[in-house]
Formats: C-alpha cells, structure tokens, sequence
C-alpha cells in the first residue's frame, strides 16, 4: 500500500502549501495530491478552493486574478501562493505527483497537457477529476498522460454501484480508480480485481481518519487497496513499516 500525501501533509503544514509538500517527502509519501486552478492569464495555480479566502485569508476568486497579482498574495504560512510549473521543476525529481484539475472546461484540460509535455515525468504524474468528461478528452487527446477517476463523479453518470464503475471506466479508457474512503468494501474491491484496476482511495477531511487513524488504516490494509491519500502520510509511512 503505498503512502499518498493528500494536499501535501496537511496536518502537519498548510494544504497545498510547499511546506506540506516537503513534509510529505520528508515523512515517506511516495506521491503527493494536490488541485489545481486556472487563472484569469491562463496560469495553473495549485489551490483547492475557488477562492483565496481559507488560505491566505483574501477574498478573491483565483480566476478573477493573473499570475502577478497571485505573486502578490502570501498564503496563511507567509509563503507564496505556489504555480504548478514552478512545483514541477523543484519537486519532480523527489516524489510523484497526483494532480486534480476542478476545471469543467476543455481549455484548462489543454494548458495541463501541454504543460506535463514540457517535463520528463512519464510514471511520475497522475491526473485525476471528479469530472469524467475532462478525464475522457484527455484519455482521448493525450492518451500518454496516466489518468485516473475520481468516484463518484460530479457530471452525469446516471448508474451507480459497480455498473457505474464499470461505465465511468470504460467511458474514460482508464485503470485507476480514486474512490473516496467510505466507497471501499469487499464488493467494491471485487469488482476493481474483476477488472484489473489501481485503487487509491481518499481521506475525507473530517472523517474517520481523524478519529481512528489505525482502524482505517486496517480495513484498508486488509481490502488490498493499491495506496492510500492519507490526510496524516508521515504516521502512515511508520504506521505500514511497523508492519512489514
């Protein structure tokens, strides 16, 4: 099971921040999940939110700003707010990236592409979205680029259950499935093994990670998921070493 930091490690710095990123490298996560947003000049800026509000306490909207006015802001850490190319040219070489893109539209789905195609990250750098369509015209148009679905997805599939799956990965042409925490069960894990998919699973933010961490842990373990995006991947890494 391999150790996903999810937005960094954010308990132990600020999401999305450089210092959770490298607190993830540093405590053994062998990738790290983060979002991306487009800004108002067409740059990838990594944040969750649609808005600098939780962050740096800023009451904008990231596609309302341009790459220098963003420069300007300090996230809540005093550092700046980080750009995607500027992750991928100091952090590459250390750990892989899993890289959410929140855009519905095609466009930001190009300027993600055509970024990664700049660097030599083949087996380093997964995109994912809870977006199928964006997930699909990637697998289409850049069918290099690994790619993964985040279930259950945000635009339109009318099946649920392991027929939803199954269309959502067919539809996508893909092998890595991001369900989040609570989706993974024996049934679940069935049918991904019927069907020769990569499981990485997700930590809520406010879930039974925070109550019990080991408990989780253990159910998964025993599942067989493939990785685990852990909101605490340091306690995660010794938690598995202890254990091997």
């Amino acid at each position: 099971m391999i150790v996903i930091g999810h937005r960094g490690a954010l308990h132990e710095a600020l999401e999305n921040s450089l210092e959770s990123f490298n607190k993830a490298i540093s405590g053994g996560a062998a990738r790290i999940e983060f979002d991306v947003q487009t800004t108002k000049d067409h740059h990838l800026v990594i944040m969750h939110d649609k808005s600098l509000r939780r962050t740096a306490n800023v009451s904008k909207s990231v596609k309302n700003l341009s790459r220098a006015e963003l420069k300007a802001i300090n996230l809540l850490n005093g550092e700046p707010v980080p750009f995607l190319d500027e992750v991928l040219e100091s952090l590459l070489g250390k750990v892989e990236f899993n890289i959410e893109i929140k855009s519905v539209a095609l466009k930001d789905v190009d300027l993600l592409a055509k970024l990664l195609k700049k660097f030599n990250a083949k087996n380093r750098i997964i995109v994912s979205s809870f977006q199928y369509k964006s997930i699909q015209y990637l697998s289409n148009t850049y069918p290099k680029i690994e790619r993964a679905c985040l279930w259950p997805p945000e635009n339109g599939l009318l099946l649920r259950g392991s027929k939803g799956q199954v269309k959502l990965m067919e539809l996508t042409n893909c092998k890595i499935i991001h369900p989040g925490r609570k989706q993974i069960t024996e049934k679940f894990m069935e049918n991904a093994r019927k069907h020769d998919w990569v499981v990485y699973p997700y930590s809520e933010m406010n879930g039974a990670e925070e109550k019990d961490r080991e408990k989780v842990w253990t159910k998964l373990r025993a599942l067989g998921v493939d990785g685990f995006c852990s909101n605490y991947p340091s306690e995660l890494k010794q938690w598995l070493k202890n254990r091997s």
